[in-house]
């Protein structure tokens, strides 16, 4: 799962993303992105001052594995969610906990205005698929 923030508007730039304390912080502040993750099933794969790929871990077997993400730091959102098999639509609001199951892709505004970030799930090889739903406390919960 990649996550990715940029500042928009006339100066547009990008701040250095750095983890301190279950969260993820942009330095230009600073400013909150992804707060109380799970560190135990949450692990950093690659990482870079713009971006940062996070990767799941688990004991379990199951066919279905969540995992609470964290706590997005956002003002609004638009994502897009599967409805059918070969169809998405668009869905947008200011809770995250509304996000819609089978989300492909999340772009949200950061609660500090100027920054935005995006939350895309990704996949490791074929076996898996992964997408994004929304859970209580404004969380976000990555399914796989």
């Amino acid at each position: 799962m990649g996550m990715k923030l940029n500042q928009a508007g006339p100066h547009s730039g990008s701040g250095t993303l750095v983890f301190h304390d279950s969260s993820w912080n942009c330095t230009d502040g600073p400013i909150e992105v992804l707060r109380d993750i799970d560190t135990a099933t949450v692990t950093v794969s690659d990482t870079s001052d713009q971006h940062v790929i996070l990767g799941l871990r688990s004991e379990q077997e199951d066919s279905i594995f969540m995992a609470h993400l964290g706590i997005v730091a956002s003002r609004r959102w638009v994502c897009s969610a599967k409805n059918k098999l070969w169809w998405m639509t668009p869905s947008w609001g200011s809770d995250i906990s509304y996000l819609p199951i089978e989300t492909q892709f999340l772009l949200f505004e950061l609660e500090q205005s100027g920054y935005y970030g995006m939350i895309l799930p990704l996949i490791c090889d074929s076996l898996f698929t992964c997408t994004l739903r929304g859970g209580a406390n404004s969380g976000c919960v990555y399914l796989v």
